[in-house]
């Protein structure tokens, strides 16, 4: 199943649809179809449209200061910022653009929000190396979070996985939790971990909504500029997959 959540948001994304519809305009012979297929790709290879769409996912959560977290149960950080790569017979663990959970739920441990400090321990089928969560309960300790603080979730290869799998481990009268995840991420995140009995405060982090001028280099397309409406579009129909799930 972890494919197919993987693949079909691929399959729809800005990219794929332009590729798709200038295969149809090869196969008919048509230059009005190929220049539709060419603008869809411009469109969202724009900055400024990535701009807007990132500022859409993450409206909702704005930022939070640590001193309005009431205290809870547990502090959970969802997996998401490592990356690993085995380079001359040694295993390397890098930062991504993620890494504001790690430092976010260390400042929250920090601060006694709550006694535990949980990393899930998230793994792809395709992924090499240790589960993220075992590197992160190191760094944290690394920064003074004692070992008798921090714990892990059982392993998990998406969100759902994740509260499902805590849901479980915790003890049902600890599970006032304070969550925290990307910006873009949290509505879901917080919709699945409700589901699944916790009452969720959210810390939102890695908030990636510009505030630069708009200049004419923003309508100028850009790779990254279409890898960041990809994540967009794709977080948005993650969300609608599991509002439909939900609710059933």
């Amino acid at each position: 199943m972890i494919y197919l959540h993987k693949i079909f948001p691929l399959l729809i994304s800005p990219l794929a649809i332009s590729l798709m519809i200038l295969a149809v305009a090869i196969l008919l012979r048509s230059r009005r179809i190929g220049v539709g297929g060419i603008l869809i790709l411009v469109f969202f290879s724009s900055p400024f449209v990535a701009a807007q769409l990132t500022k859409f996912i993450e409206k909702d959560n704005p930022p939070v200061a640590i001193e309005s977290i009431a205290d809870a149960d547990a502090i959970i950080v969802l997996s998401g910022m490592l990356h690993h790569s085995f380079i001359n017979g040694t295993s390397n663990y890098d930062f991504r653009n993620a890494t504001d959970r790690l430092f976010a739920g260390i400042k929250l441990a920090e601060a006694g929000k709550a006694p535990e400090l949980i990393f899930t321990r998230g793994k792809l089928p395709w992924s090499t190396g240790r589960p993220e969560g075992e590197i992160l309960a190191e760094k944290a300790a690394e920064f003074g979070i004692d070992r008798a603080r921090i714990s892990l979730s059982p392993a998990a290869q998406n969100t759902e996985q994740e509260a499902a799998g805590l849901s479980r481990q915790l003890d049902r009268q600890k599970q006032n939790i304070i969550l925290v995840t990307s910006a873009f991420h949290m509505p879901r995140a917080y919709d699945i971990f409700t589901a699944y009995g916790f009452a969720v405060t959210a810390f939102p982090v890695d908030h990636r909504t510009s505030s630069k001028t708009i200049t004419a280099q923003d309508f100028i397309p850009q790779a990254g500029a279409l890898y960041s409406s990809s994540k967009a579009i794709r977080e948005l129909i993650g969300r609608a997959y599991y509002a439909l799930k939900l609710a059933m």
